[in-house]
């Protein structure tokens, strides 16, 4: 058994990484339980999850009211340029206080990037477990179970998939060893928001309808460290930014 540090009453793990992963989803006493469900950008976890139960739809209709790079889907033509959770829509942050937050796209990337990702079972019930590569941290591990996902009054991929929200709007198409951890936002469906999937088969990046309820795995900022690429990512293609800036 790891010992394991805590922050504000919750247990976390340091793999090494540019954010240190806590070892239970939110509203889960073990890290193989489901723990709550949210609807993206939703502090409160519920168990009905349909359009006319989201925070951000303007009277129950799909037109958001925040979070909305496209007229089309929002309230009279409402548009921000927010793309990213602002803390007091993050869950963790406003449940779990202190400096925990939801993961980015790309610190589940990083995750994936840098340990080796078994699927397996604890304590019965499928999932990942995600044990570090980096050197000075081996052999440290989280579990992410697969707690499927909730909508418009179903459950559906219970054991099966491992589907968790992140705190990006946009879906940035980030892939194992694509983009080389230097993402750019595509255009998506704007109801949609960045998740993390994981089953038996896949571990990648996509989106899904924000008013669904998935999981949450928060993450503490490790203050002075940056996203860790491994050197097989790196050798590949000098980081580079949208205008060739590295």
């Amino acid at each position: 058994q790891q010992n394991n540090n805590k922050e504000n009453n919750y247990e976390y793990v340091d793999l090494g990484l540019s954010v240190k992963w806590a070892t239970c989803n939110m509203g889960a006493d073990e890290p193989e339980d489901s723990g709550d469900y949210f609807a993206w950008g939703e502090t409160v976890a519920k168990h009905d999850f349909t359009p006319k139960t989201y925070k951000w739809y303007k009277d129950g209709l799909g037109t958001l009211t925040k979070y909305c790079y496209d007229s089309e889907y929002g309230a009279d033509g409402y548009t921000d340029n927010l793309i990213k959770l602002e803390p007091e829509d993050d869950a963790a942050h406003v449940q779990w206080g202190g400096d925990w937050r939801m993961p980015s796209q790309m610190e589940f990337e990083e995750l994936t990037l840098n340990c080796t990702v078994e699927w397996t079972q604890l304590n019965g019930l499928n999932g990942c477990r995600f044990t570090s590569k980096v050197k000075g941290y081996e052999g440290k591990s989280i579990f992410l179970p697969c707690p499927g996902v909730r909508v418009n009054g179903q459950h559906m991929y219970d054991d099966e998939f491992g589907w968790y929200w992140t705190s990006d709007y946009y879906d940035y198409g980030v892939a194992l060893g694509f983009n080389n951890l230097n993402p750019q936002p595509h255009s998506l469906n704007a109801e949609r928001a960045g998740i993390f999937r994981m089953s038996k088969q896949q571990r990648d990046q996509g989106s899904y309808i924000r008013n669904a309820g998935l999981p949450i795995r928060p993450v503490i900022k490790v203050e002075g460290r940056e996203i860790v690429v491994p050197e097989s990512v790196a050798s590949k293609t000098p980081m580079r930014g949208p205008s060739g800036q590295s």
